[in-house]
């Protein structure tokens, strides 16, 4: 007895060695391909994003299954041991968009890795409504309107703070698909995704 007890605190510390290891080279995979500095400027420019009117995160979480309140971590847990499966938190996109310009001289192992790694360092250095915010400043709501505050003004003629709760879950609706979803080509098929997303 007392040998299985020793096997096991063998294999579990060993386990807790390996992922250990695994885990600090995960967080810090981002150094093979980024410098703290470009980081910094990145980081920066997201927590520069204005804030959005409240309804604006309301509506994005119903939409997205909370995943405003999901960290990569979370995220990760849900999918491989969980049956249950989430959104991805948006600092994978953010991430996702950062690294494009350099992933083609990974394998795609390593770009996993590398994207996983980002996603984690702008949660540790960005709040959930930062990435919100800065994401919706970049979103193409087609029709050359870069940005949630331009997209407001061309398709209801309102600044931000002016619109209604229609017009705030409609433009979040968009963003799942701008052309698909385009108030001036599809009205009806946005208005019915709205109603949905108001009823929730």
């Amino acid at each position: 007895m007392k040998r299985i007890i020793k096997i096991f605190r063998i294999l579990f510390i060993l386990f807790s060695v390996i992922f250990l290891i695994a885990y600090f080279s995960l967080i810090n995979a981002w150094k093979y391909d980024f410098t703290e500095n470009e980081l910094q400027t990145y980081f920066s420019e997201i927590k520069k994003s204005e804030n959005l009117p409240d309804l604006f995160y309301k509506y994005y979480d119903l939409d997205n299954d909370n995943s405003l309140e999901t960290k990569t971590g979370e995220y990760l847990f849900k999918s491989i041991f969980a049956s249950e499966t989430s959104r991805r938190p948006l600092s994978f996109w953010l991430a996702r968009q950062m690294y494009i310009p350099k992933m083609k001289n990974r394998t795609f192992i390593n770009r996993i890795r590398i994207e996983l790694s980002l996603a984690m360092k702008i949660e540790k250095e960005t709040s959930q409504k930062e990435q919100f915010n800065y994401t919706l400043s970049t979103v193409d709501f087609v029709n050359n309107q870069i940005g949630v505050k331009n997209a407001s003004k061309f398709y209801f003629g309102k600044e931000i703070a002016e619109l209604n709760e229609n017009e705030i879950a409609s433009l979040i609706i968009m963003i799942r698909n701008p052309a698909l979803y385009n108030p001036k080509r599809r009205p009806e098929k946005l208005k019915a995704e709205v109603e949905k997303l108001l009823k929730k």
